[in-house]
């Protein structure tokens, strides 16, 4: 075991992240096109952004139907809800009534899964070949 003094700052014991090796000679690297990082950022923050306004509005969904804070019921709340989740909330009215509420509030989530989906292909693109010297 080192005495504390033979121990070196703290800044260089910090583990250094390894940095890739370069490529041989005269092998052209793949790259992405500043647009394609653009689309690529966009979709995840959509991607995100509706996941949460998703959550945030089935939460307050579930608070205004329990009301457990003997708050006036929001019956609107519910309409937010139906309109992310289309088209897939008209199939709620195949269920029978104690399940069309849960199919309702499901929906929306095939939407984000989709969103999710076409966020990943778009990911999967070839790059753009780096332009020679």
């Amino acid at each position: 075991m080192t005495a504390p003094h033979d121990q070196p700052p703290r800044a260089t014991r910090r583990r250094r992240r390894r940095e890739p090796d370069p490529p041989p000679e005269g092998v052209a690297t793949p790259r992405r096109a500043p647009l394609a990082r653009l689309m690529e950022w966009l979709c995840r923050l959509t991607v995100s952004a509706f996941g949460w306004a998703y959550l945030a509005i089935l939460a307050l969904e579930v608070l205004a139907r329990y009301d457990p804070f003997d708050i006036v019921p929001k019956p609107l709340i519910g309409v937010s809800l139906i309109v992310i989740g289309l088209p897939w909330t008209l199939s709620s009215m195949w269920f029978n009534e104690g399940v069309q509420y849960l199919v309702a509030a499901i929906a929306p989530a095939i939407n984000w899964l989709i969103l999710g989906f076409l966020c990943a292909w778009q990911r999967l693109k070839p790059t753009l070949p780096r332009d020679e010297p």
